[in-house]
């Protein structure tokens, strides 16, 4: 339950742990009034796939219900559950309701990841919107938004408020002067004959192993600066 402002994979391909809401934030985005940007969100939430059977499959310190748990697409996930039914998901992922505040935005595309993880744009047309699902298991929403003429900050966040006030939330901030703003520039934008391909090669997805290594850390930007868990997440490895 947090958000990434660095989740630029194309320009930090290892963006290290999202982060939980801070006020002070000084990775906030920043941007220029009378300007238009496009952004690409990712949910990183996922479901995680776990052998249930404890008597074949001892795992030494889980306790009830409890599972070490495998990042895994669905098509492999539901082949193995064909094999064995005792394969299954023990962990649910999340769609997110992503709303922003003072500016709506233009969304160009949302994207719903298939068996295999590949994307595919679910509406014919762009549309104005404020809130928005972005679809869980790495899924993407890509909008356009304008800044006219407000210059401060503003928040968004998940709309699902458990989420929200455990952290999922993030300061904007709007200026007039240009030597402050922070954007990433491309040399161009999703349109309507962009493939998920396309969109893909400007917006790098994240790998299931990033998926997993986003959900199980992160950092409180609070004065503490605690880093959770407090050691490097290694993704386990299923045998076959």
């Amino acid at each position: 339950m947090g958000i990434h402002a660095q989740f630029d994979l194309a320009k930090n391909p290892e963006p290290g742990p999202a982060h939980k809401f801070s006020a002070d934030d000084p990775n906030r985005p920043i941007l220029l009034t009378e300007t238009a940007e496009e952004w690409a969100l990712y949910n990183t939430s996922m479901p995680l796939w776990s052998h249930t059977d404890l008597e074949r499959f001892p795992q030494p310190g889980q306790y009830f219900l409890h599972y070490e748990s495998y990042p895994l697409t669905r098509a492999e996930g539901q082949r193995r559950f064909w094999e064995d039914p005792e394969f299954q998901i023990t962990t649910k992922g999340n769609d997110h309701p992503f709303h922003i505040h003072i500016n709506p935005c233009w969304v160009t595309r949302i994207e719903v990841p298939d068996e295999n993880g590949q994307l595919h744009n679910i509406i014919d047309e762009p549309r104005w919107m404020d809130s928005v699902q972005i679809p869980r298991s790495g899924g993407r929403v890509v909008f356009r938004s304008r800044f006219p003429d407000y210059t401060g900050q503003w928040i968004h966040h998940c709309h699902i408020l458990p989420h929200e006030d455990n952290g999922m939330m993030q300061i904007i901030e709007s200026t007039d002067d240009a030597s402050k703003v922070n954007y990433s520039p491309r040399e161009q934008v999703v349109n309507q004959d962009s493939t998920s391909d396309d969109v893909d090669a400007m917006y790098p997805p994240p790998s299931l192993d990033l998926c997993y290594r986003n959900n199980t850390s992160f950092v409180d930007l609070t004065p503490s600066g605690q880093v959770y868990p407090g050691f490097e997440v290694e993704v386990p490895e299923l045998e076959d």
